[in-house]
């Protein structure tokens, strides 16, 4: 399977989440759409409004910066405490998951900050800034005619899924 090499930048802009979304923001406009912060764990709120729709990544900016989250299909918005990659024009031939599989390590490795024993107690920073320095290239499975192949994206992205399942399972066993 061919391959091209792709500038993150061509494809995506990094933008920061919203720092007027805080505790007292969300006491205030208490609602039913996920406000996402820090953690990479699920939704920090749920506020009255929404920033974006549909398909998007994200990562945590501080904190355990870097990690990722896949957005699918979903009205939310996100805090100052995360950033999101949009998309610089709509496409059918990027498949988000796979951008993920290969972007979180690249994006952990850009991080800056203080690293605690074995990855605990750690906090980090990755901003937009730092993304747009750092000149972040992506490899991306091309067809006979050059073009993205969603199809090789989605079995490579599947592959990273299987990996990431058997990793859990034996930090389990």
């Amino acid at each position: 399977m061919p391959f091209v090499e792709v500038a993150l930048l061509d494809i995506f802009t990094p933008q920061n989440g919203k720092s007027k979304y805080t505790k007292r923001y969300c006491e205030e406009h208490s609602g039913v759409y996920k406000l996402y912060s820090g953690n990479t764990d699920g939704a920090f709120s749920y506020i009255d409004t929404y920033d974006y729709e549909g398909d998007y990544l994200t990562w945590a900016k501080d904190g355990l910066a870097g990690y990722m989250m896949f957005h699918k299909n979903e009205k939310f918005s996100i805090t100052g405490h995360r950033s999101i990659l949009v998309m610089n024009e709509e496409r059918e031939d990027i498949f988000l998951p796979y951008i993920k599989y290969i972007l979180e390590p690249i994006f952990r490795d850009l991080i800056k900050g203080r690293l605690g024993e074995l990855g605990k107690n750690e906090y980090t920073t990755l901003n937009p800034d730092m993304i747009k320095k750092a000149d972040i290239n992506i490899l991306m499975p091309v067809n006979a005619n050059g073009e993205y192949d969603l199809v090789e994206q989605q079995r490579l992205a599947g592959q990273y899924e299987l990996i990431e399942e058997k990793k859990a399972q034996i930090q389990d066993a």
